[in-house]
């Protein structure tokens, strides 16, 4: 597996745990949903890898590229470094990632 594929199977991972977590520790069914959801999107993305490059790049850089405006906009929000920093990070990672590999 290349690194790529292995950098962005750990993000989807990562969103789906920041979910249950979320949910864990307040409760936000929100937070499993969408965690869950964006995690499984990712996840089928790096799936497409293999077979049809471009097309799963594509579903993981939207997909980082809209996290990175909801986990801004949760920071700007509630002025809490965690969990939207290091998720923005990783959003914004696994866009480079996802966008170099289109170009």
């Amino acid at each position: 597996m290349p690194a790529n594929s292995i950098i962005l199977t750990v993000y989807g991972i990562l969103l789906i745990g920041g979910g249950i977590m979320g949910f864990l520790k307040a409760k936000s069914q929100m937070s499993l949903i969408m965690g869950i959801l964006s995690g499984v999107i990712v996840l089928y993305g790096v799936s497409l890898i293999g077979n049809n490059p471009a097309l799963g790049y594509k579903i993981i850089g939207i997909t980082a590229l809209l996290l990175i405006v909801v986990f801004l906009k949760r920071y700007l929000k509630t002025k809490k470094v965690m969990p939207a920093v290091p998720l923005m990070v990783l959003s914004v990672i696994a866009g480079i990632i996802s966008i170099l590999q289109i170009i």
